[in-house]
């Protein structure tokens, strides 16, 4: 069985490069995904997926690790921001796209055909609403976060471990931790 990637918000695998061929990659929204039905050694949640991930009722893996995650990505990007990108993403997709990879700090790509666009929009309204519902308690985890994170502060992975007295590490990158920080972390 493959360790399993639960990618970010139109994270797809090629910005991993054959670091994403290791795992059942899964990008939220675009893929159909059911994180409690899965299982598994290693469960690695990039942004969004690991917002997913603490939402989850059931997560059956040896080890977890979060890369970049938050309870409520508004408290780190403005409503405000979120939803001018919203309604651009309507009119230029693939130029929101592009620019929110940039800010990410994701390396230039080649992005794959977008089957539905409308899947990953309902992807951005999700972020409007992403603090509700987070577990109580985690299995034993490790949380990533880049130190010049400009998308979503690096005291929301603080946050994150604090709450879940989960193993904090401080990468030197931002929003997209490269893979070989990653890999130091899995099992």
């Amino acid at each position: 069985m493959k360790d399993i990637f639960l990618s970010g918000w139109c994270g797809f695998p090629a910005l991993f490069g054959g670091f994403a061929d290791k795992f059942e990659f899964l990008v939220p929204f675009y893929d159909d995904i059911d994180i409690e039905k899965l299982s598994g050694r290693n469960l690695v949640c990039w942004s969004t997926g690991a917002n997913l991930a603490l939402k989850a009722g059931r997560l059956d893996f040896e080890n977890v690790v979060l890369v970049s995650p938050f309870i409520r990505f508004t408290d780190y990007t403005p409503e405000r921001v979120l939803k001018l990108m919203i309604k651009k993403f309507r009119t230029a997709p693939e130029t929101v796209i592009k620019d929110f990879l940039a800010a990410c700090g994701c390396p230039g790509i080649v992005l794959p055909q977008i089957r539905d666009y409308s899947v990953l929009e309902k992807g951005l309204e999700y972020l409007l609403e992403t603090g509700e519902g987070i577990r109580e308690t985690m299995p034993p985890l490790t949380v990533i976060h880049g130190a010049q994170d400009g998308v979503v502060n690096v005291s929301s992975g603080v946050a994150v471990s604090e709450r879940f007295s989960a193993y904090f590490v401080r990468a030197d990158c931002g929003h997209f931790v490269p893979p070989e920080i990653i890999s130091e972390y899995l099992i």
